[in-house]
């Protein structure tokens, strides 16, 4: 009888922690260039130029029709290198862009690195007036600017997987 009740507590326990698993479910990991990697769900599509990473959602489409869909962009940071990332520094990143409702800033450890992110919720261009997400940078000596976006009805349904991704970024 003690032998049941073990074995029911342990599947049961084996049946939470598989429904708490990773939002990412099954992973790919993407390099950006020599800076660092960060993993993926596996269906989504990467868009990868030597100064740009896109990781975006499955949906129908693709990123020249400017569609607005969930996607997570890398990129260096536009004040290029040898900057200290500090909250001035990225304020003066939030102005340079044409977010609007923008948040307050949080200060975190990306990768080990210090970082900085704020929300915003759209802004004056048509495509960005669409959605909302947050901005960070991070990294030291190599600033990396680090997007994650949704439109605006599908924010809270990817905010979760756009954590996790943040939570896998690590710097080479």
């Amino acid at each position: 009888m003690r032998k049941g009740i073990v074995l029911a507590v342990l599947v049961a326990a084996l049946v939470v922690l598989a429904a708490c698993g990773s939002p990412l479910g099954k992973t790919k990991t993407h390099e950006f260039g020599d800076l660092l990697t960060v993993e993926y769900p596996e269906a989504w599509h990467v868009y990868d130029e030597p100064e740009e990473s896109v990781l975006f959602s499955p949906e129908e489409g693709d990123l020249e029709d400017e569609t607005p869909r969930p996607m997570f962009v890398i990129m260096p940071a536009p004040m290029g290198g040898g900057v200290e990332v500090s909250e001035e520094v990225m304020q003066s990143m939030i102005e340079s862009m044409t977010v609007g409702g923008v948040g307050d800033m949080e200060s975190l450890k990306v990768g080990g690195k210090p970082a900085f992110r704020q929300s915003f919720e759209g802004g004056e261009d048509e495509f960005v007036a669409a959605l909302q997400g947050w901005i960070g940078l991070a990294g030291d000596s190599t600033p990396i600017a680090i997007i994650a976006l949704a439109p605006n009805g599908d924010w809270k349904e990817y905010e979760k997987i756009f954590e996790a991704m943040l939570a896998t970024l690590k710097f080479k």
